[in-house]
């Protein structure tokens, strides 16, 4: 799960929408 939350830093630093629902 520390996948999710280094992905989720980024999705919000980056805005990343597209990351997100990719998950």
């Amino acid at each position: 799960m520390m996948n999710f939350l280094q992905t989720d830093v980024l999705v919000i630093g980056a805005g990343g929408a597209g990351m997100y629902a990719a998950i």
